[in-house]
């Protein structure tokens, strides 16, 4: 959407005879003919959005003190 959005104004801007010839490339020049104009971008205008500190872990509320619960032990709770 944003290359077809952008497109006209190249079109109004530049002579039709200097887009005839374009279509009659094959990859590698067309490829330069891009990579030209990207040379001189200023890539630190687009950096990239930073992620946010992770959120701490909640502390456990169930078995506070051991490391490991066994599964039997949790749904045995559970189940009573």
């Amino acid at each position: 959407m944003e290359v077809s959005g952008a497109c006209p104004g190249p079109w109004i801007a530049v002579p039709v005879e200097t887009w005839a010839g374009l279509g009659a490339w094959s990859v590698g020049p067309m490829a330069e003919w891009h990579k030209e104009p990207a040379r001189g971008a200023n890539l630190g205008r687009y950096r990239k959005a930073t992620r946010g500190p992770k959120k701490p872990k909640p502390p456990r509320t169930r078995f506070p003190g051991a490391k490991h619960v066994a599964t039997s032990r949790l749904l045995g709770t559970e189940q009573t």
